[in-house]
């Protein structure tokens, strides 16, 4: 959204040199540094804006680009220093309040992010970026209502398909919308973004042999190579090839991914690529059945799959939800996730489901061993999350804090928060629930070596909701830690359900928040369960069809047969 905001500076840039006392040559300058800005060249840009500043103290665009520039350096407090620079300046320029409200974003500084676009929308209500500002402030802060109610004003003054798919995961971060409500606003996004591309879609004839070789056709922006590499690796080579097109940069490909890409028999990067010609890459290579690995998560290719470059479309795992998109056939779920009689009315795919999991886990390489039980050593339980922050809404906090008080002397640790506001915000938000700030573990960012470490701190992991944790929920259980999940109606708010189900974990599944509350204060209390999790757990899901790779791959595989064997058949009725 900031390229947007800077954007605006250089549609407006000659204007808002005019008048300036240094006359057509610090307009001259400016344009100069801001063409050195747009090359990346931040030292040339840089060293333009200060000899004009040097001439010209007063000129509020010199300041706002060096604030740009220090954005991109990483440096937030000299950026917030140039921003409000500009601003005491043209204090009426809402784009120089919204680029300050980034500066603070990146400072961790969310309250004073909303300020800043609030002022912004009180100069120009209908500037759509600060709109979107103001609600990833909200959403960090755990203000999901808000957030929504921002981000539809956001899109109704200028339709944008990113900042759409922001919204449907906000909405599905959200507890109490209703299922339909989601629906219809994935159909929304699908109407405008996708299936106004159906008249282009490509003709698929002469094709129709039920016994061919199947080309499989995966579209991934960050690829799950944890759940993807044991069914690519165990596929029946004789009878189906596999291509990736890899929507992520090819250079910061990790090993799980190359390793993909070694398994694969086709690979293709397409993270530059048009919609049309990724469709028609894939039209090229002759692929029969197109999985869709994204969904409106990041580095999605949605409206590819409007061109129909396959014959059969498929969405799969990396969102847990419905697509909104017409010409996607299926997607493919369990009877755990996804209940028969329940979900389908949520989708606008044929719901597949696999007879035991849709997922097939390996662990990474990188993981370490279990450690012997916290608790044992500490005297004191402590609950762990190691999901995505914003999925801890308001009721997860509340819900969360009642077990605290539940269980005495327990900790939360917590992983994942920005940093600035957000810890604060997330103390006070247990406070007024009884918890002491000192019962919060809180950690930031961390890279993937010492998240991953982080598991041999928690004696019980506990699942958000709506939006339950998928890849975390695999992670915690093979680090001997169990999970307990509150069970919701269909799909993303129901992972937990579907891993904790195929593993023999019922009893760690609540219907309600109080069976939550229970099903984590009766574990709290048996430290001699927990131990004996602790050290089982790994064989226990080697053991599940969790980790039976083989037997997954060949029940996808009979799934993809069957689904072609539609196809060929709805094509020889229809020829």
């Amino acid at each position: 959204m900031l390229k947007r905001l800077f954007k605006n500076l250089i549609r407006r840039s000659a204007a808002a040199t005019q008048g300036l006392t240094g006359g057509p040559t610090g307009s001259a300058k400016l344009e100069q540094a801001i063409a050195s800005y747009q090359k990346r060249d931040f030292a040339a840009a840089g060293k333009f804006c200060n000899a004009i500043i040097s001439s010209d103290p007063g000129n509020d665009g010199a300041h706002n680009l060096l604030g740009a520039i220090a954005l991109e350096q990483r440096n937030s407090v000299a950026a917030i220093a140039h921003f409000e620079q500009a601003i005491s300046l043209d204090p009426d320029r809402e784009d120089y309040h919204c680029n300050c409200g980034e500066a603070y974003r990146r400072a961790g500084r969310l309250s004073k992010v909303i300020d800043c676009c609030e002022t912004a929308l009180r100069i120009n209500p209908g500037f759509d970026v600060a709109w979107y500002n103001l609600a990833t402030a909200q959403a960090s802060l755990g203000k999901l209502r808000e957030a929504i109610i921002a981000l539809r004003k956001a899109l109704e003054l200028k339709p944008d398909a990113e900042v759409h798919s922001t919204l449907l995961y906000m909405m599905s971060c959200c507890p109490g919308i209703d299922a339909q409500e989601v629906l219809a606003e994935h159909r929304r996004w699908g109407s405008l973004y996708a299936n106004n591309l159906a008249c282009q879609a490509y003709q698929h004839r002469d094709r129709g042999d039920p016994e061919k070789v199947l080309r499989i056709g995966y579209v991934a922006g960050v690829i799950a190579g944890c759940f993807m590499e044991p069914v690519i690796a165990h596929r029946d080579r004789k009878h189906f090839q596999v291509f990736f097109y890899n929507n992520s940069a090819g250079a910061s490909m990790d090993d799980g991914a190359r390793r993909l890409r070694n398994l694969a028999d086709g690979w293709r990067q397409i993270e530059n690529m048009p919609d049309a010609e990724a469709a028609a890459t894939i039209r090229q290579d002759n692929i029969d059945i197109l999985v869709d690995l994204a969904g409106h998560s990041r580095g999605y290719r949605l409206p590819v799959f409007a061109y129909k470059p396959a014959p059969v479309q498929v969405t799969y795992l990396g969102y847990l939800n419905t697509t909104g998109v017409r010409s996607i056939d299926y997607r493919i779920t369990d009877r755990y996730a996804d209940p028969p009689g329940v979900a389908d009315a949520y989708h606008v795919e044929r719901l597949i489901r696999l007879p035991h999991s849709q997922w097939c886990y390996r662990p990474p390489a990188e993981m370490p061993t279990p450690s012997p039980l916290p608790a044992q050593a500490r005297g004191y339980i402590t609950f762990g999350s190691f999901n995505n922050f914003h999925k801890i809404n308001d009721e997860v906090r509340k819900l969360w804090a009642r077990l605290l008080v539940e269980v005495p002397g327990s900790r939360l640790l917590v992983l994942g928060v920005p940093k600035g506001e957000c810890a604060d915000r997330l103390r006070e938000d247990f406070k007024r629930q009884g918890v002491s700030a000192e019962r919060l573990v809180i950690c930031g960012q961390l890279n993937y070596l010492e998240y991953l470490r982080m598991y041999q701190e928690a004696d019980i992991a506990l699942d958000p909701f709506p939006f339950n944790g998928g890849t975390t929920t695999c992670e915690a259980l093979w680090m001997g830690v169990p999970v307990i999940t509150l069970a919701g109606q269909y799909g993303l708010a129901r992972s937990g359900v579907s891993l904790l189900s195929v593993v023999g974990l019922n009893g760690l599944i609540a219907e309600t928040p109080d069976g939550y509350i229970a099903a984590a204060t009766q574990l709290a209390a048996d430290l001699q369960q927990l131990n004996g999790l602790r050290v089982t757990l790994r064989e226990r899901m080697g053991k599940s069809p969790l980790m039976d790779a083989p037997g997954f791959t060949h029940s996808l595989e009979i799934a993809y047969r069957d689904i072609w064997h539609a196809w060929c058949a709805q094509e020889r009725v229809s020829s």
